[in-house]
């Protein structure tokens, strides 16, 4: 019992629980693209269609998307927007010849509200027409995977074989169901359980959290007693295991039950729970029929089997190494490998087995399942996800038998560790090199080893490098309807350049006079007459592919934008809250306050580390966000003017988009200081580097956070905005320059302070 109450009420865990959920619940709310009521109007329209057959109910919302779609294209040639792509004989067709002179004199109006209104109901309609146009192909599906088997199966290369690939076409001729009842209800809640990728990674990270629990008597020298207890070995590791069973119900019910609970109410429910699960589109290619709430039964079930499968494993890691870094080590090693067996092997390859024979996939099971690919067993083909279903079993045996074992028969001390051993003799020359480091190079030994910012940097360095997107074009920054032509005739704006496009405007005008070629002269003479404006102007501009600059300096306040300065500002609490905070944690700041240089010397050598360290992560940032941009828009073109951008147009001919680029990251730059000053003068409050992360991430990432999250009133609190320089306004860069040297002043009285000595009591 005290072990359990150890372990469950430690104030540490239950925060790291509530901090998971929280993430989940808060990125389920910032990642959801649905416009305001679309759920409530969803659910509304759902129950009208319900009723209806699906040919009439598909044929009606044609109908009434087709009239949509219509009114919209109204809207928009009534609001001079780019409709090149439409006719205005499609227009005549619905609202006769002189449409454009109804709309001029008032007699069409299509109020904006009322549009708002009708984008909102086509974004209904459309997904209950993809819903129902799914069911209404999902029989002839089935009826195509039974005709590719039996084809298949009668081709001569196939027929008569033993071989797997026969084997396999029989199988999934006989796994596939030949038809399945489906009815229309709503499936948002469904798909979005099933997709939660983040759930299943808070689950884990949870598990192993009170994994590393069970070690807690290592560090604090408590092993040698505990073994020589009377319970201290078998019977201790089998009440943790239990323990560990305990935690993975409580993780899946918290995270899961929360996030279930939110979704209910965003969506509007779950529907009726005895329908199949094929009625969702996100179950496909899933042959197992079953009610909606047998699967959500088994979801539960298989999540709390699945995390307490691979705590039990890691646990196992973790007993069998005696030096618990290293053991930790051997366990991140483990992770990593099975992470990428199951993330990154393709589906034809051989080795697709250790997706499926995979800790994560353990965990996983419930999405996996969604996905059919038979996997060569022995020349037999066995479904993917029941292997991993029927090596539950055994492991759960052996992973408790090896835990068992390992606490009853590891003895506290050990035989010398040929790996540490290696280690300390690799350690020796390491730590003469390091003691004959400067100042800083001691720093930042501390900052970027002792304290792991390496890691944190590493990290971020593969985001930045792996996962980050460019982002979007802001359009407000340039003539979006000229943006084709310029990138075509991308160049220095001279005569010749005049020249081309009189020769276009000829040969266009020898052509047929479609709409298309109409479109395209109005285009060409627009371009003219900004050519002609550069040249009367002499201001030496280009014509350049604006789209990517406009991607990189955009000041569209985005949800992607969000998402990465949320990234960089938690970076950042992880990297510099040890910063002051581990010299008090250490016991040693009366030490380095007493010594020569200890309070002036020392303090800006500290933040100059922390400088380095800040600024090698606006740099990885950069470089990764220049790479994505690059890939996804083409090469920058630097050496262009920088007044060839339509916003610059009036900044002088001497300055260069890569001049105004590099601006602008500076300007980044700039803000992440000012982010990091923040973090540094909360580190030299605080006493332990624990308190210092989260007292910065509280001051930092939570507004971020809340602001990714979509609500607006943390929008302005947000020191992701600084990150962002085209969206502050001017007169923010003083302000952070100034809070910056006043950061830094406050930071020299706090530090050269003397510790408050407590008086003795009379």
């Amino acid at each position: 019992m005290r072990e359990l109450k150890r372990i469950f009420l430690s104030p540490a865990r239950l925060l790291l629980l509530g901090g998971l959920l929280l993430a989940c619940i808060m990125l389920y709310l910032a990642e959801d693209v649905h416009n305001p009521g679309f759920y409530r109007r969803y659910e509304q329209t759902l129950a009208y269609y319900r009723a209806h057959p699906r040919r009439s109910a598909a044929e009606e919302m044609d109908r009434e998307l087709a009239h949509i779609q219509t009114l919209a294209l109204l809207w928009r040639w009534d609001h001079g927007d780019d409709v090149s792509e439409f006719t205005a004989e499609e227009l005549s067709m619905y609202y006769g010849e002189d449409f454009d002179l109804r709309l001029q004199t008032g007699e069409l109006q299509i109020p904006d509200s009322a549009m708002t209104y009708l984008f909102r109901r086509q974004e209904v309609l459309q997904s209950l027409r993809d819903l129902v146009q799914y069911q209404w192909d999902y029989p002839e599906y089935l009826n195509t995977v039974h005709q590719n088997a039996a084809q298949m199966a009668a081709m001569s290369v196939f027929s008569g074989q033993s071989g797997f690939s026969a084997k396999n076409i029989e199988k999934t001729d006989r796994d596939f169901p030949t038809q399945v009842r489906l009815r229309l209800d709503n499936n948002l809640a469904l798909e979005h359980l099933v997709s939660d990728q983040l759930g299943t990674s808070c689950l884990l990270v949870y598990v192993l959290a009170v994994v590393l629990a069970f070690l807690d008597e290592r560090r604090r020298g408590l092993w040698t007693l505990i073994h020589a207890a009377p319970r201290g070995r078998a019977g201790l590791a089998l009440c943790r295991a239990g323990i560990l069973l305990l935690a993975a119900a409580l993780g899946t019910l918290v995270i899961f039950g929360g996030k279930f609970v939110a979704i209910s109410l965003r969506c509007g429910g779950w529907g009726d729970l005895s329908r199949t699960v094929q009625s969702s589109p996100a179950f496909r290619n899933c042959p197992d029929v079953m009610t909606v709430g047998a699967f959500l039964r088994r979801f539960f079930f298989l999540k709390v089997v699945g995390a307490w499968l691979a705590g039990l494993i890691v646990w196992a890691i973790l007993q069998g190494v005696h030096h618990l870094p290293l053991a930790i080590a051997a366990a991140a090693v483990l992770l990593g490998a099975e992470y990428g067996c199951y993330r990154l092997i393709p589906d034809s390859y051989s080795l697709v087995i250790l997706r499926y024979a995979n800790l994560f996939a353990l965990v996983d099971l419930p999405a996996l399942s969604l996905h059919y690919l038979n996997v060569n067993l022995f020349g037999e083909p066995v479904r993917g996800t029941m292997l991993t279903l029927g090596l539950m079993p055994p492991l759960a045996l052996l992973a408790l038998g090896a835990n068992l074992l390992l606490a009853a028969r590891k003895k506290p001390v050990s035989r010398e560790n040929p790996v540490l051993s290696l280690l300390d003799r690799l350690r020796r020359p390491v730590s003469r090199l390091v003691g004959r480091l400067s100042l800083l190079g001691q720093e930042l030994y501390k900052l970027l080893w002792l304290q792991k910012g390496l890691a944190v940097l590493l990290a971020v360095g593969v985001f930045c490098f792996a996962a980050l997107e460019a982002p979007y074009p802001d359009t407000e920054l340039y003539n979006t309807r000229l943006a084709g032509l310029s990138a075509s005739m991308a160049g220095p704006i001279t005569q010749d350049t005049l020249a081309g496009i009189d020769e276009k405007l000829t040969t266009y005008a020898a052509w047929e006079q479609t709409e298309a070629v109409r479109a395209q002269t109005e285009l060409l003479r627009e371009l003219k007459a900004k050519v002609k404006q550069s040249l009367a102007k002499g201001d030496g501009a280009w014509l350049i592919a604006q789209a990517g600059p406009a991607a990189l300096m955009s000041r569209q306040s985005t949800a992607q934008g969000r998402k990465n300065g949320l990234i960089l500002l938690l970076a950042l609490c992880l990297l510099l809250s040890g910063l002051f905070a581990a010299e008090p944690q250490n016991r040693i700041t009366l030490l380095l306050r007493g010594s020569p240089g200890g309070r002036g010397r020392l303090l800006r050598t500290k933040l100059l580390a922390a400088l380095l360290a800040t600024g090698l992560l606006w740099l990885l940032f950069a470089l990764g966000e220049l790479r994505a941009l690059v890939a996804t828009y083409g090469p920058l073109p630097l050496r262009a003017p920088l007044c060839s951008m339509d916003c610059f147009a009036a900044w002088p001919a001497g300055i260069s988009l890569g001049a105004g680029v590099l601006g602008y990251l500076l300007l980044r730059l700039l803000g992440l200081l000012a982010a990091a000053m923040g973090v540094i003068v909360i580190s030299v409050l605080c006493t332990r580097i624990n308190t210092a992360m989260l007292a910065a991430c509280a001051a930092l990432v939570l507004p971020a956070a809340l602001s990714y999250m979509g609500l607006g009133l943390f929008d302005s609190l947000s020191a992701a905005r600084l990150l962002s320089p085209m969206a502050c306004g001017p007169w923010t860069w003083p302000l952070a320059a100034l809070w910056i040297a006043a950061a830094a002043w406050a930071l020299s009285r706090l530090w050269a302070r003397h510790p408050v000595q407590s008086r003795a009591r009379g």
